[in-house]
């Protein structure tokens, strides 16, 4: 599985990008391939990051999940090309 390619053509509700409940669903995706995804640095590399607001749901940016992810199999911090 490609990650990029899962993240950038996901179904979500809101074309800018994932609510909470997408994000939730997509990790279950992404576990199927890289089971020892650490959850806590995936949500500790979000911590920050801007987003939009869509009927009182915060949207997360398809560039910031990507991040993440990438952070959260590899066990490391966003690095400063990575930063928001």
């Amino acid at each position: 599985m490609k990650i990029r390619s899962l993240i950038f053509n996901y179904k979500t509700s809101h074309p800018l990008g994932f609510n909470e409940g997408e994000i939730t669903q997509l990790l279950e995706e992404v576990k199927k391939t890289y089971p020892t995804i650490d959850i806590e640095i995936f949500r500790n590399a979000l911590m920050g990051c801007t987003g939009a607001l869509d009927e009182d749901k915060f949207i997360t940016y398809h560039v910031d999940i990507f991040n993440a992810v990438k952070c959260g199999i590899s066990g490391r911090n966003l690095n400063q090309r990575e930063w928001d």
